[in-house]
């Protein structure tokens, strides 16, 4: 793996959008982290998750496609990466979580795959474990042939653990600590019902216990608990999922497991820890979950942990870390940080990566706005009495003429809340009913439903000319003109698309006849910055060819959240700070 951060730019280094802080031991000498900064990882690129265990990671695209990487010894060194081996016929990946030592994989449809890397740990849920190839996947049976479907995954460090569409929390592997909470310290290969009515469950690479919440508005835990980490009031092992008093279960966002630690963020972004300390943030052991007196006014968004530290990021985009040089509780500079990332901490490795937050709940749900709307849409579907926009339902649906899909989604004119669902997936690209989008998919021949990229689809009505309805006007200035004869540069767009990703150009389009075909931008920006910034509209990628000036392209789009009122979720401040770091 290439190190880019030097003075000697290469303009043809591949557009990144993953990154690392930090290499080998940086936690533990010499606060070398206060000194690092971003670097890209040049070869990975439309990254969607990363998880990563003791000896290699798993990354999943934009594609649904999983790619794994063997680090040796340090971050900069990696083995190629390889395509992992599965056949998933009409399936696609929708979450990875990776042990110790082995991965899992989930379905939309609610299968779960195992990829092995230890033939030898119990926590392998197969029925047969001869043989295991490292890059190739494998379905738990177990569960298929119980016709058991899931709808999360989480893998700890020698443990997997299962949340089915029922809402029972299964779980297998070692059971040393009481870690399957069945009364026993049986180890277990093949997955058992742990509990019933659960609505999350949590859990880390480097811990052996694990917490849950139910429906019932409780936390549970179960395993390792010498240092109280289970928060029960005691610091006495448990082999029975236990509750956690005076907890509100429904009230939690997410929770984080380091060794011999529990650290809760509620919805509010307040933080609770126990456990050992320093590893939970205090001077002090508790066998409790307590407030964390250095964070009692800061409010967080996200929390991470490795075996023996935590990252905290805060609403105001600063880190914090637990336990880092041996402080209890430590800010760490967030002047690298770009806003809305996601990140993965390695122990292993000692370093954090950080890729953009791409998911569903920012650029992507922009375009919801035109279905729920229906603003600028020139085709309805009279037996739903659904406006959609027919160049993007068809670029989409891979060039399918408009009225062969209505006629397919006419059978189903009894469930307009089917075909709502069919639509989200259409403008989002996230799937709300698989088994439903699949069997419309299926009707339409759309093969790929599960692993086609929205972006790319996007990029192919991005080059659509004959479909490009609306022109953005842009100044070009020449200092040989009269003020008076302005020259005005056409760029041409659909107009649905500056609707669904602009705030001020909802206002604009508001104060305009309904049928104008063009719109005048006052921003001073220059015509290049204006067309990549339209591209992005469409793809939310940024590209630049060796004819654009970095710099001047950063300078001119840095305002571009707050004047064209873009959703503040998105990831165009992640890419803006990443291209002057290639």
């Amino acid at each position: 793996m290439e190190n880019l951060n030097n003075d000697n730019k290469n303009k043809n280094t591949p557009k990144a959008n993953c990154f690392y802080i930090g290499s080998k031991n940086f936690f533990f000498h010499d606060k070398k982290f206060m000194s690092y900064q971003l670097q890209p990882i040049t070869n990975l690129t439309n990254i969607e998750q990363i998880c990563g265990g003791s000896s290699d990671l798993f990354l999943l695209n934009q594609k649904k496609e999983m790619f794994k990487f063997e680090p040796r010894s340090d971050i900069h060194k990696y083995l190629p990466e390889y395509k992992v081996e599965v056949d998933l016929k009409n399936d696609g990946i929708v979450q990875i979580d990776h042990s110790y030592y082995n991965g899992l994989f989930l379905t939309y449809s609610g299968r779960v795959y195992f990829i092995g890397t230890n033939n030898s740990s119990l926590n392998i849920p197969l029925e047969k474990v001869d043989d295991l190839k490292p890059n190739k996947a494998y379905l738990v049976e177990h569960f298929t042939k119980k016709n058991i479907f899931i709808k999360k995954i989480l893998c700890t460090s020698i443990n997997n653990y299962f949340i089915t569409s029922d809402n029972d929390l299964y779980g297998n592997g070692y059971n040393s600590n009481g870690q399957l909470g069945n009364g026993n310290l049986t180890n277990l290969q093949l997955p058992i019902k742990m509990f019933g009515n659960v609505s999350d469950v949590y859990g880390s690479t480097r811990a052996n216990h694990v917490h849950f919440t139910t429906f019932n508005n409780e936390l549970r835990g179960t395993g390792y608990n010498s240092s109280g980490q289970l928060g029960i009031g005691h610091e006495k092992e448990t082999n029975t999922c236990t509750v956690a008093e005076n907890i509100s279960g429904n009230d939690i966002k997410t929770m984080s497991l380091p060794w011999e630690a529990s650290i809760i963020l509620f919805k509010d972004g307040k933080i609770l820890s126990t456990g050992k300390a320093k590893i939970n943030g205090r001077d002090s052991h508790s066998n409790k979950f307590l407030p964390i007196p250095q964070l009692k006014d800061v409010r967080c968004i996200n929390i991470e942990s490795s075996e023996n530290f935590t990252i905290l990021l805060t609403i105001e985009n600063e880190m914090y870390g637990l336990n880092i040089e041996n402080q209890p509780v430590q800010k760490i500079t967030s002047s690298i940080l770009p806003k809305n990332i996601k990140y993965e901490l390695s122990s292993t490795l000692n370093t954090v990566f950080l890729y953009p937050d791409t998911g569903h709940s920012s650029n992507n749900s922009d375009f919801l706005i035109l279905l729920e709307s229906g603003k600028f849409s020139d085709y309805t579907l009279k037996n739903f009495n659904i406006k959609i926009h027919k160049s993007l339902v068809e670029c989409r649906l891979n060039k399918t003429p408009i009225e062969e899909i209505e006629t397919v989604l006419n059978e189903y004119n009894d469930d307009k809340l089917k075909i709502q669902s069919f639509f989200k997936w259409v403008y989002s690209g996230f799937i709300e009913d698989y088994a439903f989008t699949k069997e419309v998919c299926d009707k339409l021949q759309i093969d790929d439903f599960c692993t086609k990229s929205f972006e790319d689809d996007l990029l192919l009505l991005y080059n659509d000319e004959d479909t490009k309805n609306f022109n953005l006007l842009v100044k070009v200035d020449d200092e040989d003109e009269e003020e008076e004869d302005e020259d005005l540069e056409e760029i041409p767009v659909h107009k649905y698309i500056l609707y669904a990703r602009s705030g001020l150009f909802r206002e604009m389009f508001n104060q305009i006849e309904e049928n104008a075909n063009s719109v005048t931008d006052y921003s001073s920006k220059t015509i290049e910055s204006l067309e990549i910034l339209i591209k992005y509209f469409y793809t939310s990628k940024i590209e630049l060819t060796a004819d654009h000036d970095p710099q001047l392209i950063v300078e001119e789009l840095n305002d571009a959240l707050e004047y064209y009122q873009l959703n503040e979720n998105c990831n165009l401040s992640f890419l803006l700070s990443s291209l002057l770091k290639k």
